[in-house]
């Protein structure tokens, strides 16, 4: 079993800075709507993001499939944000 602690210390800065700067989303002029939706689908990437970056470097069977399970269930979101995005009223 590979502890999720022994993560490459540089691969697990660049996902904190990717998380941090991630949640800096401009809103100005966006309905609520739209703000809710493109804020959820930048969590939604980093979540996809943090799972493939584990994929890559563990050897835990269960830590794999978590992993893909979030990586193929937050696309699927991703890919339903983008759509009510699409749908939106534009200005």
């Amino acid at each position: 079993h590979r502890d999720l602690h022994s993560f490459p210390t540089r691969r697990s800065s660049d996902l904190n800075k990717l998380m941090l700067s991630s949640h800096a989303v401009h809103t100005d002029g966006d309905s609520l709507d739209e703000a809710f939706a493109r804020g959820m689908m930048l969590h939604h990437q980093m979540a996809v993001d943090m799972s493939n970056a584990i994929l890559v470097h563990t050897e835990d069977e269960a830590v794999k499939k978590l992993a893909q399970n979030i990586v193929d269930a937050q696309k699927e979101e991703i890919t339903q944000m983008q759509s009510i995005l699409d749908d939106l009223p534009k200005p």
